[in-house]
C-alpha cells in the first residue's frame, strides 16, 4: 500500500469516529508509527490517544527493559509520531532477566517517564497464551497487581 493511502486511510478511520490507534517501534521499523505521525499531524493532538507497544527487541543491549533501552524506545517512538507524549505505553513481554534482573529498572524507568510527561499510562502484556481462570460471577472481581509499591494502587492496566 501507498503511504499516501495509509495516511488518508488512517484520517478516514479517525474522521468515522475512531480515536484510539495502537502501534510499535517494530512495525516496519518505525515506518508505521512515521505513517501514524503524518496522520495525526492533520488532527488534534486531543482527538486521538496513542498506544504504543516496545520491548520486543533488545539491540545490542542486555535486555529490551534496560533503562536505556526503554528511554530510547520511547524517545524514537515521539519523534516517529512527531508528539510530545503517549496517551499508553505498553510493554510487549514478561521477560525482565534472569530472576526479573531488569523489573526495578524498568519500574524506576516508567515511572519517571510518566512522572516527566512522555508517557501517561503503562501497561504489560500478557505472556503468549495466558488467559485468567474462568470466575464464578457470584466471584469478587479480579484485582491487578501494580509495578508500585503502594498496595491501594490498581488500574485497568494493571502497571499504572
Amino acid at each position: 500500500m501507498a503511504d499516501d493511502i495509509a495516511v488518508e486511510a488512517l484520517l478516514s478511520a479517525q474522521a468515522e469516529g475512531a480515536t484510539v490507534f495502537d502501534t510499535s517501534d517494530i512495525y516496519g521499523m518505525g515506518h508505521a508509527q512515521r505513517l501514524l505521525g503524518r496522520m495525526r499531524s492533520q488532527v488534534p493532538r486531543d482527538q486521538v490517544r496513542i498506544s504504543c507497544t516496545i520491548g520486543a527487541f533488545k539491540g545490542t543491549g542486555l535486555s529490551a527493559y534496560s533503562s536505556l533501552n526503554l528511554h530510547g524506545q520511547v524517545e524514537q517512538s515521539l519523534e516517529n509520531m512527531g508528539v510530545d507524549y503517549l496517551d499508553v505505553l505498553t510493554l510487549t513481554h514478561t521477560d525482565f532477566g534472569p530472576r526479573d534482573r531488569y523489573l526495578d529498572d524498568a519500574r524506576e524507568t516508567l515511572q519517571a517517564l510518566r512522572e516527566q510527561g512522555d508517557v501517561k499510562a503503562i501497561g504489560l502484556r500478557a505472556p503468549r497464551g495466558w488467559s485468567p481462570a474462568p470466575q464464578p460471577a457470584s466471584q469478587a472481581p479480579v484485582t491487578t497487581r501494580t509495578l508500585r509499591d503502594s498496595p491501594t494502587s490498581s488500574s485497568a492496566s494493571g502497571l499504572t
